[in-house]
Formats: C-alpha cells, sequence, structure tokens
C-alpha cells in the first residue's frame, strides 16, 4: 500500500516567488504543465484558500463515504455531463486561421475528452489494462449562453474573444497576465459562470507553456468565500496543443489533444502520478497508480522506478499523446467524488448549460423560503422564477409539495424578460413539527407544456420546530456546514464572504478540528455576515440559562477592531433585541495578543476564549422559543472570527412533552386518527415524558370534550414521572359514521407554562357496508423502462388484489401499497385492483411509449464518413440534430431519437474515414517559352486536364495535380510553372520622309532584316524590314514593318514679265516659297536679279527653280524747289521739272501755273511727271509754301480787330473796311468755313461747333484780304 504523504510547497513556493520564477520542469522548451505552479500563486494571493492536507484529509473522507454508499447500492453510477465553453481568444485572424481556431479542431477536441474519459473502444483512449477505468464522465458543448440565448449554429460552446476589441495585449500571454486578466474577463464580465460551466481557455500561451488547470476546492479553510478563485476557475490551453492531428494537421509529439485531458483530470482534483516530487514516498493518493520518482517523457513502456515499472500511460503523466490511454479506477472514484462535492464543481452535474433553449420555457431556480428553523405555525414560501426561454414571461403555474404530499398549485402571473427571474410569494402553509421537504416545480411556461423539465423544480430541507431543549451543544465534527438543516448563513451582499466551515487547533489542543470562521481578511469594511442558530427552549422558572461558545480573534494591525456580536430573538426570528447579548471588538476580543498581517488561523489552544452569556433575564414563567445568530462585522482590518463549541445549557425543574409514534404532539396541538372503517375500533398510545430536572405529576382525569367517538381506553400508568421518566395513555376511536369527527383531549400537570395541557383529536368513519376500490398513478404517460408509482384510495379496503398489466414488474402485487412499478413493453397497460375479496374493483390505464432505438448505418469516403441514423427528433454527438452527419474524425459517434417524449439509449457507430492519398510531388523544368512539369503518383489529373505524368506549358503559373489511389483523390498539389520569358518581338516605329523612311525598334541586341544591328535604320527604298530581339539567350519572334518613303515633287515652272520698274515673276505648282519669302504665286520684283522657288507637296520640298527678273528702267524726273509765296502773291508758272516735258499736278496747280491764293495758307505737295518714249513714267515732288502775309499795304486810318479772343467760338470781326468775305481754314490750310457778309462793317461768326485749336481767318474788304489767328477755347 502506497503511504499517503504529501508535500507542503507552499513554503517552497514563497522562497521561489521571492526571486519572481519557477523552476518548471520543462521536455525540450515545452512546459508540458503548469498546474501546480498555478496552485501555488493561487495560494499566495488567497491564503484563505484551504491546504492541501485540509484539502486531501477533506476529499479523502469524502471518497470513503462514497465507497460505503456503493458497497450498500444507495449511489447508481451514472453518466455525469460537464458542460463546456471554449474562449477562443484570437489576435483578429479569420475563423480556423492562426490563434482563431476553427470549430471542427474543437469538436475534435470534444472528441477526444469523451473517448479518453470514457474509455470508448476503437478509440485512441481505450485500453486493456486491469486498472483502467470508464469514469462515467463526458463533456458537451454548451447551448446557451449565460442570458439564456442560443449560440450561433456551428460555433456551440464557442466564445471567440478579439483581443484587440477586449483590450488585452499583444500576445503571448503569461499565466499571470492569463489569470489576472483574461480570466476576469470572461467570468465576471462576460459572467460565464464556473457554476454553469467548465472553462476551456484557447489561449497564445508564452514561456513554451501547454496548458495548465484550477484545482477544485473545499468547503473548508474559507472556500465559501472564493470569489478570486471562482474568477479564475477552468483550464487553459496553448491554441496549437488542441485538437486531433488528424484535423488539425499539426506535428507531434503533443498533437492530439491530450494536454486537455491531462489538465481536466487536475481540474477534477488529480494530481500527477509521481506526486510532484523525486521521493517514491510521496503519494497521488490512488491505489492502483504505481510510485514514481519523476515524470516520464515519450513512450518509456519499460521504464521502472520506485521499484515497480512506471504507468506512463496514465493520462496525469508526461508522456506523449500517442502514449496516453488511462485513467484508473482510483483517479475514476477521486474525479466523481470531487464533481459531486466540491463547490465550484458540484453544480455542473446539474447544470442546464447543454440543453438548447425553447422559446418558452421556465424553473424554480432558488428557494428563498422556507429555509432553517422555523416555529410552529403558517410558513409563507417565496421563489425564484427564472425565465429560461427566449420570450417573456408573463405567466406559469407554480406548483409546491410539502414532503411529496398534496400538490399546491400558484398561478403567477407578471413579465420577466428571457434569462431574468422574479422573486414569487406562494400561498402560505403549515406542517407538522420536524424535518421537511420543500420543493417547489415551475409548470406551463407562458401556457405551454415546458420543453425541458429536468430542471424545473428546486428542493430544499427546512425545519419545523418548537426549539432544542437544553442542553445543546454544537462542535461542528459533523463534516459539513452548516452542520444541520437548523443552522443557517445569511450573506446580506451575496457575495463570497460569509461564515465557513474551517480546520484549526481546539481549544482543547485538537489538530485539523473542524470550527466556523468568518473570513475577514480581504471583505468590505463594516459588512456584516450572519451565522443562526436553531430555536431552542428556553425553559420556564429555570433556575439558570446560558449561552457559551469558544472564540478566536487575532488582529492583523494594532489598530484593528472588527466586531463579533451575538443577538438573541425572541418571537421566531420576526425581530431581533436592540441591544446584543454580547459585543466585544479589537482588543476586547482578541484572544492573541500579538498581531499578524496575514490569513491567521489557531494554531494553540491557548489561542482560544471561552465566552459565556446569561441569559437569565429572559427566562419567565412560560416556557419560549429563542434563536441567536453570530453576527461579524469586519472594521477593514481583516481578521478572521473563529467560533466554535457552541452551548445552550439550562435547568428544567419540569418541562413535558407527548409524543404518538415518535412525532411530538404540542399543546394546542392535534392528533389526526384518520378514516377509519365504520364501527371498528382502534386505538392510540401516547407517551408522556419528563424531560426537566424535577419530578412531573400529572393529575387524572384525562378529559375528552367533543365527539364522543373518542374516548380513553387506559388513563395515566403513572401519575409521577421522575426526571427522564415517561408514562402511557390510550385514546380509542370508534366511528360510528362518516363524520368528521373532533374532539379536544386535556389534562392537568405541574409543568410551570403548560399546566393544563390540550391537543385536538380529529378522525373519520367510512360509510357502513359501503366498500369502494380506487386508486391514484403518479405518471399517466411514460417511457418503456420508467417507473410508474400506484396509490390506493379506496374506501373501506381490508385486503387488496393488484393487476398491473403486461410487462409490468412486479406484474402483481398485495396489500394497500403504494406500488412501484417498471413497464419494460409499450402500449396501453391496463391495471385492475380488487378489494376485500372482489367486494369492489376498478380498472384504469397507463400509456408506455416504447423507447426508440435508433440504427446509424455508415458510409465511408474518401476523407470523410456519413452516419445516417433512423428516427426522428434526433441529436448526435456533435450536437447536430439532422438525419445524417458527415465528419472527417475517425472515432465512435453516438446518437439518441425522441418519440412521444421518450429519449432513446445512445446508438453508436465508428466512423473510418478512407484514407486520403498524399498529394503528388511535382517537380518543374523551366525553358525559354515553356515549362514541364512532372508528377509523381498513378491516376493523375493536372488542373490543365491532362492526365500524362508530365505537361508542358507556355504560361506562367500555378499547376495543380491530383492523384487517385483506390478511388479516392488526394489534395492538389501545386507546383509554379515559370517558363523563361522568350521576350516579346520588339515594337517598330516608322518615321516616312521625304525620299526615306527611318525605322526605329525597342529592345536590345536587334539584328535586322538588312544585317543591321542598330536601333534604327533608314531606308529609301519602299518595303517590308523585319527586326528580332534576343534576351537571356532566348530570340523574340520577328517584328516587321513597311517603309514607305514620300516622293519629291519637281522644281516649279516660272514665267516672267518685265515691266517699267518691276518685273512679275509667276510658278505653277502649290505650297510655293520664294527666295524673296513670298509664298504666292506670283510675285512683283523692281530689283534685276535671279529669283527661285519651291513648291512643297505633301510635306516634300522640290528642288529650287530660277528665273531671271529684268525690269524696265524709270526716267529720271526732278522738280527743283520752290520759294515761299503770300497768300495774296499773284499765281506763277511751274518750269524746274526735267526733263522739260511732263506734267505739273497738285494744289492751286492749273495747266502749270501755281495760285498762292487759290491754294491758301499752308504747305502744298506739288508733282512732276514725266514718260519716256518707253512709256515709263516717273514723278517727282517738291513743296509750295503758302504764308499769310498780306498781299496789300494796310491803312494807317484803317480799323480791323477780332474779339474775343480765344473765343469759345462765337466771335465778332469789325473793320472800317466793308467786309465782302469770310473764310476760316484749320492749321493743315483746309478751309473750314466761308461767309460772304458783302458791304458789312462787322461780322459774327459762329464756330462754337468747331474743336478747339488754332485757326487763320482769311477777312476779304475793299482794302484787301488780312489774315488773322484765332483760338478757340471752350
Amino acid at each position: 500500500m502506497k503511504t499517503k504523504l504529501l508535500v507542503n510547497l507552499v513554503g517552497v513556493i514563497i522562497s521561489i516567488v521571492s526571486i519572481s520564477t519557477f523552476s518548471i520542469t520543462t521536455y525540450g522548451q515545452i512546459i508540458r504543465c503548469a498546474t501546480v505552479e498555478n496552485d501555488s500563486l493561487l495560494r499566495l494571493e488567497n491564503p484563505d484558500l484551504q491546504s492541501d492536507q485540509d484539502f486531501e484529509a477533506w476529499l479523502a473522507e469524502k471518497i470513503e463515504e462514497r465507497r460505503q454508499l456503493e458497497a450498500t447500492g444507495l449511489i447508481i453510477n451514472g453518466v455525469y455531463q460537464i458542460p463546456v465553453v471554449v474562449h477562443v481568444v484570437h489576435n483578429g485572424e479569420a475563423v480556423g486561421s492562426g490563434t482563431n481556431i476553427s470549430y471542427a479542431t474543437i469538436l475534435s477536441q470534444i472528441d477526444v475528452l469523451n473517448e479518453d474519459f470514457r474509455r470508448i473502444m476503437g478509440t485512441n483512449g481505450y485500453n486493456t489494462h486491469p486498472d483502467g477505468a470508464d469514469t462515467q464522465i463526458e463533456f458537451c458543448l454548451a447551448r446557451r449562453r449565460p442570458d439564456g440565448s442560443a449560440f450561433p449554429n456551428g460555433e456551440h460552446g464557442v466564445n471567440r474573444i478579439n483581443r484587440n476589441t477586449a483590450g488585452f495585449s499583444t500576445p503571448p500571454y503569461s499565466m499571470n497576465y492569463t489569470n489576472t486578466t483574461i480570466k476576469p474577463y470572461c467570468t465576471v464580465i462576460q459572467n460565464w459562470s464556473p457554476s454553469r460551466y467548465m472553462n476551456f481557455w484557447s489561449i497564445n500561451l508564452g514561456d513554451g507553456l501547454l496548458g495548465y488547470a484550477q484545482f477544485p476546492t473545499t468547503i473548508l479553510g474559507g472556500m465559501g468565500c472564493g470569489s478570486q478563485s471562482a474568477n479564475t476557475d477552468g483550464v487553459v490551453m496553448l491554441y496549437s496543443s488542441i485538437g486531433k492531428s488528424a484535423v488539425t494537421g499539426r506535428p507531434g509529439p503533443y498533437n492530439e489533444g491530450r494536454t486537455a485531458t491531462h489538465e481536466i483530470g487536475h481540474w477534477l482534483g488529480l494530481r500527477h502520478i509521481w506526486g510532484d516530487s523525486p521521493n517514491c514516498a510521496v503519494d497521488d493518493f490512488c491505489l492502483d497508480t504505481p510510485p514514481s520518482d519523476a515524470a516520464n517523457y515519450g513512450c518509456l513502456t519499460n521504464h521502472q522506478s520506485c521499484g515497480s515499472l512506471d504507468m506512463v500511460q496514465n493520462y496525469m503523466d508526461y508522456s506523449d499523446d500517442l502514449c496516453m490511454n488511462i485513467f484508473t479506477n482510483d483517479q475514476r472514484m477521486r474525479m466523481r467524488t470531487v464533481l459531486e462535492n466540491s463547490p465550484i464543481r458540484a453544480s455542473l452535474i446539474t447544470s442546464d448549460a447543454c440543453v438548447p433553449p425553447a422559446v418558452n420555457d421556465a424553473s424554480v431556480v432558488t428557494i428563498i423560503n422556507p429555509k432553517g428553523d422555523h416555529c410552529p405555525g403558517s410558513i409563507t414560501p417565496t421563489v425564484v422564477l427564472r425565465n429560461r426561454g427566449s420570450a417573456n414571461l408573463t405567466s406559469a403555474t407554480i406548483r409546491y409539495t410539502i414532503d411529496g404530499g398534496t400538490p399546491v398549485n400558484f398561478n403567477w402571473t407578471g413579465n420577466i424578460a428571457p434569462a431574468g427571474s422574479a422573486n414569487v410569494t406562494l400561498p402560505a402553509f403549515t406542517t407538522t413539527l420536524g424535518i421537511h421537504t420543500f420543493n417547489a416545480v415551475s409548470l406551463m411556461p407562458n401556457g405551454v407544456a415546458d420543453p425541458h423539465t429536468t430542471f424545473d423544480a428546486s428542493e430544499i430541507t427546512f425545519a419545523v420546530s418548537n426549539g432544542y431543549q437544553p442542553n445543546y451543544s454544537q462542535d461542528f465534527d459533523g463534516g459539513q456546514f452548516p452542520p444541520d438543516v437548523r443552522w443557517t448563513v445569511v450573506n446580506p451582499n451575496s457575495d463570497c464572504y460569509a461564515w465557513v466551515g474551517a480546520t484549526a487547533v481546539s481549544s482543547a489542543g485538537v489538530t485539523n478540528n473542524a470550527c466556523a470562521v468568518m473570513t475577514n481578511y480581504g471583505n468590505g469594511t463594516n459588512q456584516d455576515e450572519y451565522l443562526y442558530t436553531p430555536y431552542f427552549i428556553l425553559p420556564c422558572n429555570a433556575a439558570s440559562a446560558q449561552l457559551s461558545f469558544d472564540v478566536a480573534y487575532r488582529k492583523r494591525v494594532t489598530g484593528s477592531t472588527d466586531r463579533l456580536r451575538v443577538e438573541i430573538s425572541t418571537n421566531c426570528g420576526a425581530t431581533w433585541q436592540s441591544t446584543p447579548i454580547y459585543d466585544k471588538s479589537g482588543t476586547t476580543l482578541q484572544t492573541v495578543t500579538t498581531t499578524q498581517d496575514a490569513y491567521w488561523i489557531p494554531t494553540a489552544a491557548g489561542n482560544w476564549r471561552t465566552e459565556t452569556i446569561n441569559l437569565a433575564s429572559f427566562v419567565g414563567p412560560t416556557s419560549s422559543s429563542v434563536q441567536f445568530r453570530f453576527r461579524a462585522t469586519n472594521a477593514g482590518s481583516g481578521g478572521n472570527v473563529y467560533v466554535d463549541n457552541v452551548r445552550m445549557t439550562a435547568s428544567q425543574p419540569v418541562e413535558i412533552r407527548v409524543s404518538a409514534n415518535g412525532t411530538e404532539v404540542l399543546d394546542g396541538g392535534f392528533f389526526n386518527f384518520g378514516t377509519q372503517t365504520t364501527g371498528a375500533t382502534v386505538t392510540q398510545t401516547f407517551t408522556v415524558q419528563n424531560t426537566g430536572t424535577s419530578a412531573l405529576t400529572l393529575t387524572p382525569p384525562i378529559t375528552i370534550t367533543g365527539a364522543s367517538q373518542f374516548s380513553v381506553s387506559n388513563s395515566f400508568g403513572s401519575t409521577t414521572i421522575p426526571a427522564g421518566g415517561s408514562t402511557t395513555f390510550v385514546i380509542s376511536f370508534t366511528p360510528n359514521g362518516i363524520g368528521p369527527f373532533t374532539a379536544v383531549l386535556s389534562f392537568t400537570n405541574n409543568d410551570c407554562d403548560e399546566g393544563t395541557y390540550n391537543f385536538e383529536l380529529a378522525g373519520a368513519g367510512d360509510s357502513p357496508g359501503v366498500v369502494t376500490a380506487g386508486f391514484s398513478t403518479s405518471q399517466t404517460t411514460i417511457c418503456s423502462g420508467s417507473t410508474v408509482t400506484f396509490t390506493d384510495n379506496s374506501v373501506g379496503a381490508t385486503s387488496w388484489n393488484w393487476n398491473f398489466g403486461a410487462g409490468a414488474t412486479p406484474s402483481t402485487a398485495t396489500g394497500a401499497g403504494p406500488h412501484t412499478v417498471t413497464y419494460t413493453t409499450s402500449g396501453t397497460k391496463t391495471i385492475s385492483l380488487s378489494v376485500n375479496g372482489g367486494a369492489a374493483s376498478t380498472t384504469g390505464t397507463v400509456q408506455v411509449n416504447a423507447t426508440p432505438t435508433p440504427a446509424v448505418s455508415v458510409s465511408n469516403t474518401c476523407g470523410s464518413s456519413t452516419l445516417t441514423a433512423t428516427g426522428s427528433n434526433l441529436v448526435w454527438s456533435t450536437g447536430a440534430t439532422t438525419p445524417s452527419i458527415t465528419v472527417s474524425s475517425a472515432g465512435t459517434y453516438t446518437v439518441t431519437q425522441t418519440v412521444g417524449g421518450c429519449t432513446s439509449a445512445s446508438a453508436s457507430a465508428t466512423a473510418s474515414p478512407t484514407a486520403t492519398p498524399a498529394a503528388p510531388t511535382v517537380s518543374v523544368s523551366n525553358t525559354c517559352g515553356s515549362s514541364t512539369l512532372t508528377a509523381t503518383g498513378s491516376n493523375l489529373v493536372w488542373s490543365t486536364g491532362a492526365t500524362t505524368p508530365s505537361i508542358t506549358v507556355s504560361s506562367a503559373g500555378t499547376y495543380t495535380v491530383t492523384q487517385t489511389v483506390g478511388g479516392c483523390t488526394s489534395a492538389s498539389a501545386s507546383a509554379t510553372a515559370s517558363p523563361i520569358a522568350t521576350p516579346t518581338a520588339p515594337t517598330v516605329s516608322v518615321s516616312n520622309t521625304c525620299g526615306s523612311s527611318t525605322l526605329t525598334a525597342t529592345g536590345s541586341n536587334l539584328v535586322w532584316s538588312t544585317g543591321a544591328t542598330t536601333p534604327s535604320i533608314t531606308v529609301s527604298s519602299a518595303g517590308t524590314y523585319t527586326v528580332t530581339q534576343t534576351v537571356g539567350g532566348c530570340t523574340s519572334a520577328s517584328a516587321s514593318a513597311t517603309a514607305s518613303p514620300i516622293a519629291t515633287p519637281t522644281a516649279p515652272t516660272v514665267s516672267v514679265s518685265n515691266t517699267c520698274g518691276s518685273s512679275t515673276l509667276t510658278a505653277t505648282g502649290s505650297n510655293l516659297v520664294w527666295s524673296t519669302g513670298a509664298t504666292t504665286p506670283s510675285i512683283t520684283v523692281s530689283s534685276a536679279g535671279t529669283y527661285t522657288v519651291t513648291q512643297t507637296v505633301g510635306g516634300c520640298t522640290s528642288a529650287s527653280a530660277s528665273v531671271s527678273a529684268s525690269p524696265l528702267d524709270l526716267p529720271v524726273v526732278t522738280f527743283g524747289s520752290l520759294s515761299n509765296f503770300c497768300v495774296n502773291h499773284s499765281a506763277v508758272s511751274l518750269t524746274s521739272g526735267t526733263p522739260a516735258g511732263g506734267n505739273y499736278s497738285g494744289n492751286g496747280v492749273t495747266n502749270g501755273v501755281f495760285d498762292p491764293a487759290i491754294a491758301g495758307v499752308g504747305t502744298w505737295n506739288l508733282s512732276y511727271s514725266y514718260t519716256d518714249g518707253n512709256g515709263c513714267t516717273n514723278t517727282a515732288q517738291t513743296s509750295a509754301i503758302v504764308e499769310a502775309c498780306l498781299g496789300l499795304e494796310d491803312k494807317e486810318t484803317s480799323i480791323f480787330e477780332i474779339y474775343p479772343n480765344p473765343t469759345n467760338g462765337l466771335f465778332t470781326i469789325v473793320s472800317t473796311d466793308p467786309i465782302s468775305v469770310v473764310q476760316v481754314m484749320d492749321n493743315t490750310g483746309r478751309l473750314v468755313y466761308a461767309n460772304s457778309a458783302p458791304d458789312h462793317y462787322s461780322s459774327i461768326i459762329n464756330l462754337s461747333g468747331f474743336a478747339d485749336g488754332i485757326y487763320q481767318v482769311l477777312t476779304t474788304t475793299d482794302s484787301g484780304v488780312r489774315v488773322s489767328k484765332i483760338e478757340i477755347r471752350k
């Protein structure tokens, strides 16, 4: 037998943490498991967690209890199903890429877990080892979210988290970052509670970690307060260690999903098989796993250590994934015990997370009242109704029963949103003294049948009592906390800090002694937490009464003022005395004078103090029920308060207790004889006990007032009852009709508060001579293999003969029952009951629906298998509900069908997809202009359609090829063809010019058809020319171009016409250009000489045509200068022009005579023209200047005035000589005004319409012509 020795790691880990590192066993660069290290960190951060020793002691006790129950058949080992939610933390990749693992990968991981934990035959999880076990633990992907809504189809149980959106740092992630940031994001912010789901994180872990888990906890050592551990509970996997290699394609050796199997083993309480120590005496607490001194890697199946062969195939070793396949029977027992008892595990086996949400679904999830101990009288139940459907819940029927009795229905109406809840107060009830079971179930949500009834009910045990009699003691050693149903814990803040069970050294020096603790370490300031005791009877006239208890408290710091009060209620908890009966804090509370700034546990008997409270002030002349509560208040200092050995003692002079059949009959209570046969007499013996310390005196007679059917058969056997003694009396009941009948029984005694003891008697009779047969059934429609309970309702029956119909076990019965019957065959079953030898009989029916059995067929194809099931309402182990599923992973798949509300057992089939051949290997040979691709394999098919081993292609690109072997086609192999590029033919441009063409090609290493290798060639002959280029040794195709030189036009034809002084040259053609620059067909030149001209046609210019111009000479003509003339000068003949014989012309010239008076004042151009014998005429010019000088002498006696001057245009001429003519000329000599004014001596001239300027005024009088200047200025 292996020694149960455990190494205490806490001190070691503390020293390790002090240097901020851990010594973790690694294999290469891989850390197989870091669960132990994570556990140590968790303990450092949460010192209120139980110790390893406490955990193992607690678990050992629970395992032993379970073994004993299994041995007596009280536990039927069913299959536990654990809901899983997979938190995929990714970096924003598409689903199926990188850290955002695919749903197929997740499904394959769930398959691995079920294969391993269920030891499924035909899978990697099967073994033939004699200690190998099916743990009967399965895993399912959750179907409903925390708010009750469904997961998207194809993503059941998957919570994908983009770390960028969530605000996580850049991966990879350390264990510490995962625990402090990522896990609480899921459990606290997103509300993925570990009480409903096994949280499974897929994370990009750093430091070489493959995974780690969090160990389970106990209710000891403050574990009722475990928010820190709850926030981080679950398993963490490196994303690349998840799933089967057949799905993920990842290389070994840790590629088959067994890291998760290993870590979930830890999560369910298993330890490494070598006990995490090189010491062979350090154990994993499982007797059927051989001792080992270290982890095993690889698959060393013959490795021995500690004197035996190591079980390297065990999932809790570090062997390769393909080597692992064993959980042992002891490991199975350990995991199932943890799952049934650990605080954060037990709720998982009743979690509804794997049930798909329905539209209308409701359940009673919590019972608020009744809870704990109750005084006799009316009790008003309060339950929490939760909407588990997707529609608002507006109505439901809530049915409750007490101890399985007559149901009470309450039709609730209201409005609860999906995933919401409401407190519902139900009709009050009364019940007898004792321990009772209250069961409440939700029916007919929104008026329709509830689709998922498994989770609709809640049940609680409560007590009704007058209270415990003194003397009472509670030492909390019963192995559970609270210690019984009458003790209750109230946590007003609904947080994780409350009174819990713990272990410590007791006041008697006993180690690992159970006690109660209020864990103030980490609690909020001034928070109150309550521990309620049962009710106690405080005897009347008691000489003494005390409440005593042991307390232990140590300050964390000098100023700690944590407080403990004990309060009392004398009215069944309705109110509490305002002044506590005990109140100490800080220094007055402390039992250890030194401080300890850490989590403190009493370690010596001297750490405790016994407190005694005198209850004499509450003692009265009548007995009363009292209740106490311990009220702990954290003052912000966080010191733990321990309480143990609670005792309520009192002296009882006299105390009476009456009971029947072991049940107390209260003073003022009742006893019911039930329905009896009319005319027959039944008797009931009542026991009178003295629970006091003085003699009880009974005073006859026993009086019955009321119905005469009740009578005293025997009075008291004794009238003086010593302390602790008892006596009896007998009452008879003889009904003489149906009734009901009632009476009051009373007698007197010397009990101080029950001096007259009385209670009601009740009973009924059946009708004389009337016998009826009748029964009720617990269910009228069941599935085959289920049970029905038949309850007799007959009247007057004294014998019974039952026949339960075909296929019933048992098939017949006698006696009233109730009878529980199992039906193994389907159909309508007729049940008959005959009573009193056939005096009366009745029949009824039960409809037994066949439990369906789906049949599964498998079609294995290449790379996948299609499993098809017969039946309806199918549910596959993958979560699919279709008749067929197609899977890619080999393994066993199960399916159930539901017909008529009956769900079949799972049918299974093994999928064995035909192996898909490997993709062919492809080689490539690239040449000029083409590539040859060659593939290995058989039955090849290229993406080009070719089926030959090789193909030659001219286009660059990726080509694929598959091979087909055994009818299965491989994945495509691909190769890239990169033909050496044949250069493209050069691009040739042509420039056709006059008489030649220039051809220019792009490219390199050019060769023209002329033999030239230059980029350009110039040719004069029209025609087609070609060129190639060579690049990388590859010569292009020829490029061609046509040369079409433009024709040059002939020179123009030119004619000449010589005339006097000029020659006109005329050319034929178009777009002419003369040497003079002129572009007209003809040009006229005055200079003799040779002139040239070209024409341009189609952009081409001809050669020059030339011609000589010989203009006829003009005669040389001169015109001599003339002297100046006065305007009044007489006309003169013009004779200075040469050669003689020409003609004179100009202003004032007539027939060769110039008359100044006619010309007027001014400068005049006169011309002389002469024509020679060739008919050529030339002209010369000269100027004649005519001034305004007087032509006659002035008479000294004459008067002549012009005024005003300057003038605006209107002026007056005054003369002593008669004025005959007035003329005005502008500054150019032009006559602009003339007026005759005969013989006037004055004349008004109006030139206001003329422009400003200097004008000459010629006034003709008898004396001559006067010339005057006048200025017009406006």
